[in-house]
């Protein structure tokens, strides 16, 4: 049960002083919601820019600083013309899925410069949820909704929120389930270098921590059998010349430690391969080590692991007949790919992302068809639309490792796509022709 987690959250946030706004208990949930920050006087602006009818003028202006001025404290100048809002926080304890979460909400009233007047906002945004796995929430894009999102920071939580991140965080003592959060919240850790001597018991290497992204550093760290091999990044990064332009924007290099060891063990440009491995790795929560010295070799075991994972939860695929139709209209060699297997083989065989695509096709958005080329291991197409008013079109056309395809390849799969359609459409306009009634002239 974790509803005492929720009357700790409620209790501490008491001990801070934070204003008790609401109160409610149902059957269903246990909500308490605490004001943070916003005028004493919300009403009264609101009442103001009602009577203005919420256009901006100077009349407004006058009214609102003869209101804010005894209260002047409240607000910052610099956009003190522009938003009256109140902050709340909601802490909530679903008693049906027994977990508890934050949420941040911002109501008010918001200034629009483009239309010279006020209108009224509410914002309400998910924070951190504590259920089976402890994680929190961002807004990774303004035209999207919240996603749950694991990272070695959390840069957007305030100060209450943080203060309930600590409780579920004492609350949660399996580190496998706590998500990557910022060292202030971790266990008590003082500083990076703390966190990872709490979860794994080594030094990590000042020159590691300062080149490498925590985010990477533990990447790699959760799937090494010992992870003391960390130190022989920091003996690579040592033989690096100093001045190069390349220590100047290391830090923020999203495979920089896959690129570095593929120079340590003299791989090539492998570092996309070696984090889909170690993504393996994490998913089926195996180990390794760095003495590996053959590139094959890992290719090997990643097209294995991949053809496990597609495997899993992937439902058997159904191709719509239009799509049928359409490529037995084809005048070349190829093959629908009408099944799981075969769907998941056509990934494997040629190494790319194609039976991500089942969703789609059972849906109807697509077919997928291999098309063999020449001396090539052929080329796998994706075909799209044919219903809603949308005409068939060619949305992808790859060969092994997404490389191009001959352009005389893609243009005659175009035109043939092209052929079908048009032969679609003539027929469509016989068959009006032969229902229509054509009146007779005496």
């Amino acid at each position: 049960m974790k509803e005492p987690i929720f009357e700790k959250i409620v209790d501490k946030f008491d001990e801070l002083k934070f204003e008790a706004y609401s109160y409610t208990d149902t059957e269903k949930v246990r909500i308490a919601k605490f004001k943070l920050r916003g005028p004493n006087f919300f009403k009264e602006t609101g009442d103001i820019l009602k009577k203005h009818k919420w256009k901006f003028s100077e009349n407004l202006k006058n009214d609102l600083h003869k209101l804010h001025k005894p209260n002047h404290h409240h607000f910052f100048i610099s956009s003190v013309w522009d938003n009256y809002i109140n902050e709340y926080i909601e802490v909530i304890y679903d008693k049906f899925y027994d977990r508890v979460s934050i949420r941040s909400i911002a109501s008010g009233y918001k200034m629009s410069h483009t239309k010279n007047r006020y209108f009224p906002l509410i914002k309400k945004m998910p924070m951190l949820c504590l259920s089976k796995h402890l994680y929190t929430f961002t807004n990774i894009n303004r035209k999207r909704s919240p996603r749950i999102y694991k990272s070695f920071y959390i840069h957007s939580l305030a100060y209450a929120e943080r203060e309930a991140l600590k409780i579920m965080l004492d609350t949660q003592c399996d580190v496998d389930n706590l998500p990557n959060v910022s060292y202030k919240h971790f266990m008590g850790a003082k500083n990076t270098k703390e966190i990872f001597k709490r979860a794994y018991g080594i030094d990590v290497p000042k020159s590691v921590l300062k080149v490498y992204k925590p985010d990477d550093i533990n990447y790699v760290l959760k799937v090494l059998d010992n992870p003391n091999d960390i130190t022989k990044f920091a003996m690579h990064i040592a033989t690096l010349p100093k001045d190069s332009d390349s220590f100047k924007n290391m830090y923020y290099h999203s495979s920089l430690i896959f690129e570095h060891l593929c120079q340590m063990k003299n791989l090539g440009d492998y570092s996309w391969l070696l984090r889909d491995y170690f993504g393996d790795l994490h998913h089926f929560k195996l180990k390794t080590n760095l003495s590996f010295t053959n590139i094959d070799r890992i290719r090997e075991l990643h097209n294995r692991y991949t053809r496990v994972r597609m495997l899993e939860g992937v439902p058997e695929i159904k191709v719509h007949n239009r799509f049928v139709d359409l490529v037995k209209s084809f005048s070349i060699e190829c093959e629908m790919v009408d099944t799981k297997d075969r769907l998941i083989e056509e990934g494997a065989t040629m190494e790319h992302c194609v039976a991500t695509y089942h969703g789609q096709i059972n849906s109807g958005q697509c077919c997928i068809v291999h098309i063999p080329y020449k001396d090539t291991p052929g080329f796998t197409l994706q075909i799209v639309g044919g219903t809603d008013g949308q005409i068939f079109k060619l949305a992808q056309l790859r060969g092994k490792f997404n490389c191009e395809p001959p352009e005389e390849l893609s243009t005659k799969i175009k035109n043939m796509i092209t052929d079908y359609v048009m032969n679609d459409l003539r027929g469509s306009f016989k068959k009006i022709e032969s229902e229509m009634q054509i009146p007779v002239i005496n």
